[in-house]
């Protein structure tokens, strides 16, 4: 490791924690080793080995937190895993997460969200919906998303 003071070693592990820094940079992972993983986790989440996908959905979101599709796939195999507040706070963090989403990625995002929690928190579930079908207004594609997700 390079020979860091006290100071810049807090910088950096902090710059870590806050996903500033992303592991893969760390690790010295290139795209070539992301898109294995990426292709590993597909192929458990397509042979109905929702656990292990979520688990590799997990590391690749820690390898590469400035990537969000990661943590959008992490929340799909978790709810197929029947872990719905896991999923719960999964979809959160990608609607919650801070880089620019087309509006049509946003709209499925937000009613995900409002399936997975319609049977225990119906206001939230309802307030998701509200805020897509608004979303859904400003473009045609987030239109389009719209009525895909509500057949």
């Amino acid at each position: 490791m390079v020979d860091f003071d006290l100071e810049e070693r807090i910088r950096f592990l902090d710059g870590i924690a806050a996903g500033h820094i992303p592991l893969r940079d760390v690790a010295g992972l290139n795209k070539r080793d992301i898109a294995s993983l990426a292709q590993l986790a597909a192929v458990a989440f397509q042979s109905k080995k929702f656990e292990q996908a979520a688990r590799i959905f997990a590391g690749l979101e820690a390898l590469e937190p400035d990537q969000p599709e990661h943590v959008l796939h992490r929340a799909h195999a978790e709810a197929e895993a029947g872990q719905v507040a896991e999923a719960m706070e999964s979809i959160t963090r990608y609607i919650d997460h801070d880089r620019p989403t087309p509006r049509e990625d946003m709209v499925r995002a937000l009613i995900f969200r409002a399936t997975l929690c319609a049977k225990n928190e119906p206001e939230a579930a309802a307030s998701d919906v509200t805020a897509a079908r608004l979303l859904a207004k400003t473009s045609p594609a987030a239109q389009k998303a719209l009525e895909g997700s509500v057949r």
